[in-house]
């Protein structure tokens, strides 16, 4: 049996409030492929809102979820406003600036892959990986380089709003919902799954693999997943990491609906229909997560 996953308690992960002048309150975890990193950022005083951070970009792309709050982004010279539940990509090498603006605090998630070397002591609590990231800026923390201004040559980004985002419900025996968007290097699929009634919440699904590690995240309810033939409980706060070939399974406990957040890196072929809905292009359709006809189901969880 190989060693027993840590579950991580959100609440109890390292708070770091270096950026927008103090006023950013984040923390990170990350896979082998991917980080990300929740936000909570303290508008300035009314009347002082606008951006006060110098452009930079990345050599790879950015996705940015708002989850409550407003954020403006400015982006190639273009400014765009983010409410809660809006979701944007950033390109790679597009200029990019943003702040918080209203009256309460934005909270957001951002989703990169690779990960951040200049991101790593937000994870330097996690054990399981021994690279330090990729490189994702030149110099110290910006690029520096100037504005470029609206570069014509840039498109217009898009902005995607997650109550629009297509809605999928064939897995759990239709008792899960789920909805996804993807980077070039990374795939985010949010769940929700109704319970069982209570005399029949059991492992129903058959233990599969993936050749790639995945974060999962449960933000409200409770999962129990078999990892390897060990049982773990995730009540709502709590995120794991489910190393590549262990084999998996899981269902929603208790009486209220689970709400997940699923990282994916790369970005999965069999879930290419979920995110067929966006306007970018990307290189590829994602890689492939199972072998044909699920054979890596057939092999037993010990």
């Amino acid at each position: 049996m190989s060693q027993r996953l840590k579950v991580y308690k959100i609440a109890d992960l390292p708070l770091e409030t270096r950026l927008h002048e103090g006023r950013m309150k984040r923390y990170s975890l990350r896979t082998q492929h991917a980080q990300i990193v929740f936000g909570e950022i303290t508008p300035q005083p009314p009347g002082q809102q606008h951006n006060h951070r110098t452009p930079h970009d990345h050599p790879y792309d950015m996705l940015l979820v708002v989850l409550d709050g407003t954020m403006m982004q400015d982006v190639e010279g273009v400014e765009y406003r983010l409410d809660a539940g809006s979701a944007t990509i950033v390109p790679a090498h597009y200029m990019h600036r943003g702040y918080a603006f209203g009256d309460r605090p934005a909270s957001l998630f951002e989703v990169f892959a690779p990960a951040r070397t200049d991101y790593i002591d937000l994870v330097s609590y996690q054990t399981e990986f021994t690279d330090k990231g990729e490189h994702w800026v030149k110099g110290d923390s910006f690029t520096w380089t100037p504005f470029t201004r609206n570069d014509p040559g840039k498109k217009r980004l898009p902005v995607y709003q997650l109550s629009g985002m297509p809605v999928e419900n064939k897995l759990h025996q239709g008792r899960m919902q789920r909805k996804s968007i993807r980077t070039e290097h990374a795939q985010v699929v949010w769940a929700e799954i109704t319970p069982q009634p209570r005399s029949q919440q059991a492992h129903h699904r058959k233990p599969h693999d993936h050749p790639y590690d995945m974060m999962l995240i449960c933000t409200k309810g409770g999962m129990r997943m078999e990892v390897d033939g060990v049982d773990y409980d995730m009540p709502a706060g709590t995120a794991m990491i489910i190393p590549a070939f262990a084999m998996h399974r899981g269902y929603a406990v208790g009486d209220e609906t689970a709400s997940l957040i699923e990282i994916f890196a790369p970005a999965r072929l069999d879930y290419s229909h979920l995110v067929e809905y966006q306007q970018e292009q990307f290189s590829d359709k994602g890689k492939p997560w199972v072998k044909p006809e699920f054979d890596s189901w057939n092999k037993p969880s010990t």
